[in-house]
């Protein structure tokens, strides 16, 4: 880890930096999109952009997904390096000539570990590698989950000076990923997974260690059915019916990727029972406001 550009105040004039529309010279950094999405989303676009001052001529960029909150993090993941707009791609790295390669400049070499050990000190190797140039889907989603990326332009030439635009669609590489139905957040951070984060060129200085801002995925909680069993927008008669059903005659209880109760659970307690039926009966028959009545199950 690098302490130096992980203070929330650097991290605030890097972010500063990259985002405005005009910038006098372009920083050495590597920033990953933070995002904010609902439990259970498939198919999220998480861009990673990159800055440099200097031609870049190999870069290894060690990534570490990490989870905040048990069980919220992914349950599927790709790595695409091919974007069509990013300068990656689009720099004499990508040439098709024979002494280049075909491919897209960062895809030649990615490690995945799993578990990886003293990852963020960068001391002490990894526990496991899961192959070199695996395959695009590669199931190991466990937290955390570590990734070394190499691009290397020793025969295509240099990535120039520049940076990614500040628009999502345009960053040099993505993470793609369907996320769990727990709300929390997991993260996505930099890690030494067979190697340390480093931007290497032809000429002084030959080594440079970019800044780096980590990108944080919130998974919100979604309940749109809560307290609602019938689930048509209003509190009444079938909706009490609803739960007894589940509380005395052995319906299964309905549940919503990404809440953490039961559409019957009205009470948030875990258990469907007498006290949902009560508390049913006072929003639906008696009036109570079903505010003061229910809980919140994303509190």
């Amino acid at each position: 880890m690098y302490p130096s550009v992980r203070s929330c105040v650097c991290c605030g004039a890097l972010l500063s930096a990259f985002w405005a529309s005009s910038v006098a010279a372009f920083d050495n950094s590597v920033i990953v999109e933070s995002k904010t999405v609902v439990a259970g989303t498939d198919s999220v676009w998480v861009g990673i952009f990159i800055s440099n001052n200097l031609p870049v001529r190999e870069l290894y960029l060690p990534l570490e997904l990490r989870s905040l909150t048990p069980g919220a993090f992914v349950r599927s993941r790709t790595i695409f390096a091919d974007n069509p707009t990013g300068r990656l791609y689009n720099s004499p790295l990508s040439d098709d000539s024979s002494s280049c390669w075909s491919l897209p400049w960062l895809n030649p070499d990615i490690w995945i570990y799993a578990a990886p050990e003293s990852a963020n000190e960068c001391s002490g190797p990894v526990s496991q590698s899961y192959g070199f140039r695996p395959s695009i889907n590669n199931a190991i989603y466990v937290s955390p989950d570590a990734y070394s990326l190499w691009g290397n332009g020793t025969y295509c030439g240099s990535l120039a000076p520049g940076e990614d635009p500040p628009v999502s669609d345009s960053a040099s590489c993505y993470f793609v990923f369907d996320v769990t139905d727990v709300p929390g957040q997991f993260e996505i951070d930099t890690c030494c997974a067979n190697g340390h984060l480093q931007f290497r060129s032809y000429s002084p200085p030959y080594s440079v260690t970019p800044g780096f801002v980590k990108g944080v995925i919130t998974i919100l909680c979604t309940c749109p059915c809560h307290a609602d069993p019938v689930c048509d927008g209003w509190t009444d008669v079938l909706d009490v019916m609803s739960v007894i059903d589940v509380a005395f005659r052995g319906q299964p209880e309905q549940a919503h990727a990404g809440c953490r109760s039961a559409r019957e659970d009205v009470d948030c307690n875990g258990l469907v029972d007498v006290a949902d039926v009560v508390k049913m009966i006072e929003a639906a028959i008696r009036g109570a406001e079903p505010g003061a009545v229910f809980c919140d199950p994303c509190s």
